[in-house]
């Protein structure tokens, strides 16, 4: 977590429902569910209001389902931390942007041209790694096409920003010096 009060947290499917039930979820579908998780918590949090204990009864009922309500609290509080700080993260290193153009190169879609990976590479807020995957899958994708010329200027672009050149040696089939280490700066 980014915060001050940063803390290790362990999430176990076998002890957190919502983990258990979300975990494969999408971003966008995590936040959804997320929203609905507040949703149930904050209504339980107002039956719990001190406005609807008007019995002997209501007293019992809610001395009973406290301890589950506060577990109830502390989880919600718990994953909203984490999604907030997964939303930071994504938002901070461009996740969403660097993620649909991966998507184009890897299926041949839309979004993907030379010159979107070339504004992505010289992005000084996107992780070195990030880049050196567009410039691999760039490289796969259009390897047999005319496009393959502009691969080897790809390759100076991530090395000019921030790719490491011991990180960017990639073996290749065609030679034993592959894409990555033809050259040597």
């Amino acid at each position: 977590m980014s915060s001050r009060r940063s803390q290790e947290v362990t999430l176990s499917t076998s002890i957190d429902s919502f983990f258990q039930a979300h975990h494969l979820a999408t971003f966008g579908d995590l936040g959804t569910h997320l929203k609905t998780y507040v949703q149930m918590y904050q209504s339980k949090s107002q039956a719990h209001a001190p406005s609807n204990i008007q019995s002997i009864g209501d007293m019992k009922r809610f001395v009973e389902e406290y301890p589950e309500f506060r577990k109830l609290g502390g989880n919600v509080s718990k994953h909203v931390a984490i999604v907030g700080e997964l939303s930071r993260l994504v938002e901070r290193d461009k996740l969403l942007t660097v993620g649909e153009v991966e998507q184009g190169l890897a299926s041949g879609g839309q979004g993907a041209d030379l010159k979107t990976v070339q504004e992505l590479i010289m992005d000084p807020t996107i992780a070195p790694f990030n880049k050196l995957k567009l410039v691999c899958l760039y490289a796969l994708r259009h390897q047999k096409s005319q496009a393959a010329n502009n691969i080897a200027s790809l390759i100076e672009l991530a090395l000019k920003n921030g790719v490491d050149r011991e990180d960017a040696k990639v073996r290749g089939r065609r030679s034993g010096r592959g894409y990555f280490a033809h050259r040597t700066v």
